[in-house]
């Protein structure tokens, strides 16, 4: 009952993230939010609500979380034949959750390891020479 209830959730869960973040890239050029909580919250409770629906109506959103997952899936393979993964490039700064300084934690080697981290995780040049490269 338990794993069933939760596959269920996360099921449910995947399909309001997905609905939410094509809303966001829907509505990416008409409006660019100044706060990181706005496409969070809007994250967030999408997916929620999606995992509530489905844990109500569960062959319902069952069907159309997969129809939905599987799209997804298809639009990005496509995608990666035809023009060499653009759109998951696109795709992945307009989704990051990160504005202004990185994240530095207390003391003085907690400062560098976090500014390591940090520029690890926002090194462009990784991106950039894989466009570069397919170009």
């Amino acid at each position: 009952m338990l794993v069933r209830s939760l596959g269920l959730f996360m099921v449910g869960l995947a399909l309001g993230l997905l609905l939410a973040a094509g809303g966001l890239l829907a509505a990416g050029p008409l409006y660019q939010p100044r706060s990181v909580w706005v496409p969070l919250g809007l994250l967030l409770g999408a997916g929620l609500l999606g995992a509530v629906l489905t844990l109500q109506w569960q062959k319902l959103f069952t069907v159309l979380s997969t129809a939905v997952l599987g799209a997804a899936i298809l639009v990005l393979a496509a995608d990666y034949l035809l023009q060499a993964s653009l759109l998951g490039l696109y795709v992945y700064p307009l989704l990051k959750a990160s504005r202004g300084d990185p994240v530095r934690f207390p003391g003085g080697s907690g400062q560098v390891r976090a500014k390591r981290w940090a520029s690890f995780l926002t090194d462009q040049s990784l991106s950039l020479s894989l466009v570069s490269y397919y170009q």
